[in-house]
């Protein structure tokens, strides 16, 4: 799956967020899965479940308030943007750890945090949130 449905999940996201729905369905896909796993664990959705062909994403809440944090494309089809582990690291220093960024690495979609800490891996950073 390219950037380009990437950046269409990220918009519809995004708008999901904003006009402060319960849920959102999104065509089911292996890319769109992995991306989802990854922020339910690191606690941006409340969770997600199947309806036939769509995921259903649920969005937090908190006194009417969303905690869904938006989502910001990094690399996109006219610029692809790659990081070697010394320059994420350094990223990573710089912004303080403020930001997590998922980034498509040799096995599979990571996070920065699972990329420094654990994996020593660089790779294609697709988007970030704030933390």
């Amino acid at each position: 799956m390219g950037n380009c449905a990437l950046g269409y999940f990220i918009s519809r996201f995004n708008s999901g967020v904003n006009g402060h729905l319960k849920s959102l369905d999104f065509k089911c896909t292996n890319f769109i899965l992995e991306i989802l796993k990854l922020l339910y664990s690191n606690g941006v959705i409340r969770g997600y479940s199947f309806k036939g062909i769509f995921i259903r994403v649920y969005f937090k809440y908190y006194l009417n308030k969303h905690k869904t944090f938006i989502l910001k494309q990094i690399s996109k089809p006219s610029r692809r943007v790659y990081w070697s582990l010394g320059y994420l690291s350094k990223s990573y220093n710089k912004n303080s750890v403020s930001w997590i960024y998922i980034i498509s690495t040799l096995k599979g979609l990571k996070t920065s945090t699972d990329c420094l800490l654990g994996g020593n891996l660089g790779g294609e950073v697709l988007f970030k949130f704030k933390v």
